[in-house]
């Protein structure tokens, strides 16, 4: 016999991240075939900021705040596995997967997200636009990725606003031992990798306000840049020259599951700001670098994501 009544309230496991692409941005697509989103945690939410007018009062009493704006969005965590954020990749990067390879470009997309809360409980996210990313991938666990979203507005239903679901992604999460060999710098291996992250930004990415509503009229898509950084065991100062004398090159990295496959590049790049440290008695000297992403002189790209599917 099952046992009612035993919750405080709606546990986590029991909340349902879900998307579909927006043909109109902001605007729910008719009989819409939403997709679930893997993930590990997320901030997805509102916020409005208050002001009060410093009115002078004999009585010493502050004038009642007021709300002066309004904003919706957050950040989604998950571990990476292939297939499963295409969609929000291809928001970020301002482009569409072409025979499976992507560059960063100007061709704007948005999603509709929700957020089930439990049975009848539902945020929604109109209007979801990928203004940052992040993938990192360290020694002894998986590859992460996340994704910073900003929202046309964040409204509360009690139907579901999906009239159909795709079936889930169940590829494999990546993790970083089946790396080995495919992380170079300039054409070649970099050395022993601990760790690397690459952040990926479309700066200046906001939703725009008009007065008189509290929903966004648009949205700006912000400039296209990547920066990163990689930790390596210190062995020569091959990588410290190229730092010194700001060598450019292609930074890239192959993530599999064993069958299907990313391939991150960094058309362009240089090493920057190194930190060759020992840490303490009995480690390893870690070298670390910031890596700039610059544009290719013969594609005009930062970035290019390649996925293999089978």
């Amino acid at each position: 016999m099952a046992t009612t009544g035993y919750q405080a309230g709606v546990e986590s496991n029991s909340v349902v991240l879900s998307y579909i692409d927006e043909v109109t941005w902001g605007t729910l697509p008719a009989t819409p075939a939403f997709r679930r989103l893997r993930y590990t945690s997320e901030s997805l939410g509102s916020q409005k900021a208050r002001q009060r007018a410093t009115e002078v009062d004999s009585t010493r009493q502050a004038a009642d705040m007021v709300t002066t704006s309004f904003s919706a969005g957050g950040t989604i965590n998950g571990a990476l596995s292939i297939g499963t954020y295409d969609d929000l990749w291809e928001s970020l990067f301002c482009s569409q997967f072409t025979t499976d390879i992507m560059t960063n470009g100007v061709t704007f997309q948005s999603v509709y997200l929700q957020k089930q809360l439990g049975t009848g409980l539902f945020l929604r996210y109109p209007g979801s636009y990928v203004s940052a990313a992040n993938v990192s991938a360290a020694l002894g666990g998986f590859v992460t990725a996340s994704f910073t979203v900003a929202s046309q507005t964040e409204t509360s239903s009690t139907t579901d606003a999906a009239s159909s679901y795709a079936a889930d992604n169940t590829n494999r999460v990546i993790n970083t031992v089946s790396m080995t060999g495919s992380i170079q710098l300039g054409g070649t291996s970099p050395g022993s990798v601990e760790s690397f992250s690459l952040d990926f930004s479309n700066d200046g990415a906001a939703a725009l306000f008009a007065i008189g509503s509290a929903t966004a009229a648009g949205m700006l898509s912000g400039v296209f840049t990547v920066t990163g950084r990689i930790r390596v065991y210190f062995k020569d100062f091959t990588l410290y020259t190229r730092y010194a004398a700001e060598t450019e090159g292609k930074f890239n990295f192959t993530l599999t599951d064993g069958t299907k496959s990313y391939l991150f590049e960094v058309l362009n790049s240089v090493l920057m700001n190194p930190q060759i440290v020992a840490g303490g008695p009995g480690q390893a000297v870690i070298a670390e670098y910031a890596i700039e992403g610059k544009k290719d002189s013969v594609t005009g790209k930062t970035c290019r994501l390649t996925r293999a599917l089978v």
